[in-house]
């Protein structure tokens, strides 16, 4: 029992470890710009939008698989599967409805190939 339960542990831990490198690895292989952007203060209901640039400084390619966010006031525009060659740039667009009175942090998951993953974020205050 003692040798399962520290089997699990060491599975987990490796995980761990693990989701910390595919972080690390990214951010080894592409720069990030507006990955923490501030909308500041926008008019309630009116839609707003940015643009997550994605530069890759390595010397292999890297493929934008996909893009998840946290809930429907928040959209995605993006080519799934571009192949972003080294030296090149390429965009993801981030649309927020502004439906929201008050401040608001929201978060999109971009996901790589070989597992890689980086998490951005936007924040505001909606006001009407």
């Amino acid at each position: 029992m003692k040798q399962m339960i520290m089997f699990l542990l060491a599975c987990v831990s490796s995980s761990f470890l693990i989701a910390q490198t595919q972080e690390k690895d990214i951010n080894k292989m592409a720069e990030f710009k507006n990955a923490s952007y501030d909308f500041g203060k926008i008019q309630y209901g009116v839609a707003v939008e940015f643009d997550v640039e994605i530069k890759n400084i390595s010397n292999e390619t890297i493929v934008l698989e996909n893009v998840t966010v946290g809930c429907g006031c928040t959209t995605p525009k993006y080519e799934k599967g571009k192949k972003i060659a080294p030296g090149e740039t390429a965009k993801v667009t981030l649309g927020f409805d502004g439906k929201t009175v008050g401040p608001f942090t929201k978060f999109a998951d971009l996901y790589f190939n070989d597992g890689m993953h980086k998490q951005v974020k936007f924040i505001g205050e909606s006001r009407q």
